[in-house]
This record gives structure tokens, C-alpha cells and sequence, in this order.
């Protein structure tokens, strides 16, 4: 029993007794006054093939995705631990006296702890990116200041460089914009 143009998946048997999945399809045409049925077969041996190796790799994808996000999890979590203890050691130092240069150095040691701990909780969300709901975190702040932190942080690796770092913004960027300060950090 069938249905004019419908595709069946059976199976056939060679001469040998061994059997191969394949899709039979029957079409029904009158020829001369008579009616003629065509059937045709075809073999789905490599087209079943590549599904069972394609869902072999999806399996193994999943799995190797699994372990890369237990690694980076676990990586995060070691970095968390000696940024914060570079932080905490940089706060009791500026809680003590000392000159305004040494000051500024403290102050770059917390912004890079900052910094670092930003890029450490976007590494833990990178699910998030996967799942295509990363989104910029839009807040206002000081374009200024921002653009005189990056200045301090990166002055003293040019100058051991021997090279010259300077900063020039236009007149007519405003001091507060609405942005994402840590992914401007990152770039």
C-alpha cells in the first residue's frame, strides 16, 4: 500500500542476504491508456553514515565544551584569588602616608585590580556570549577621567620602553558619555 509520490524508508536485500536502508518512492502514470507504476530506490547507506558521524561529533563537541567550561571556571576562580589579595594588599597601603607619586602607583595597582576583576566576571559569563545575550553595560561616567587612567596605566610601560606616551581628545567629546568603561579598558 501507498500514496502516489510518497517516500517509504525500508529496507532492501542484496543476493547475499545482507540488507542496506533505502527510500522508495512510487509514482503512478498512465501511459497509452494504461496504467504503469515506477519504483525507485535508493540506497541511504552513506546518507545514514554521515547522520551517525555528525551526531557522534555533536556528542563530542558537547562534551569538549563541558570541560572547557569547567576549565575556564576553574581558572577564573585561581585568578580571583591572587588579584584580590594584590588589591587588598594595594588598600592598606594607601590607607598609610606617603608622597603623591607613590599614591598615583597605588591608585594604578587598584584600577588594574578593578580592570582585571571585570575581565575575570566576563570570562565567567562567557556563557552568556554563547548564548548570544552578551550585552554592553551602558552607564554614564567620566570620558576624562577614564582617558587619565589609561594614560597613568600605560605611561611607565612606554617609558621603559623609551618611548613617548601622550593622549589628545578633542574638545568636543563631552566629559560624561554613556558607555561601557571595562569593554573600552579591554580595547
Amino acid at each position: 500500500e501507498y500514496k502516489d509520490m510518497e517516500i517509504i524508508e525500508t529496507a532492501l536485500y542484496r543476493k547475499n542476504k545482507t540488507c542496506f536502508p533505502v527510500e522508495i518512492k512510487v509514482t503512478s502514470k498512465t501511459f497509452g491508456g494504461e496504467k504503469v507504476h515506477i519504483c525507485t530506490a535508493v540506497d541511504m547507506t552513506r546518507y545514514k553514515e554521515s547522520i551517525r558521524k555528525v551526531e557522534e561529533t555533536t556528542i563530542q563537541m558537547q562534551e569538549s565544551m563541558k570541560i572547557r567550561d569547567a576549565f575556564v571556571a576553574n581558572v577564573t576562580h585561581e585568578l580571583r584569588t591572587p588579584v584580590n589579595g594584590i588589591k587588598g594588599h594595594a588598600e592598606i597601603l594607601m590607607e598609610q602616608e606617603h608622597d603623591f607619586e607613590r599614591s598615583n602607583y597605588i591608585k594604578m595597582i587598584l584600577n588594574c585590580c578593578s580592570t582585571m576583576e571585570g575581565i575575570i566576571n566576563n570570562i565567567l559569563d562567557f556563557s552568556k556570549l554563547e548564548a548570544g545575550k552578551f550585552q554592553l553595560d551602558e552607564k554614564p561616567f567620566s570620558f576624562y577621567e577614564f582617558m587619565n587612567k589609561m594614560e597613568k596605566m600605560f605611561i611607565m610601560l612606554t617609558m621603559r620602553k623609551g618611548l613617548k606616551f601622550m593622549v589628545n581628545v578633542a574638545s568636543e567629546i563631552p566629559d560624561r558619555v554613556i558607555g561601557d568603561e571595562l569593554r573600552l579598558t579591554q580595547i
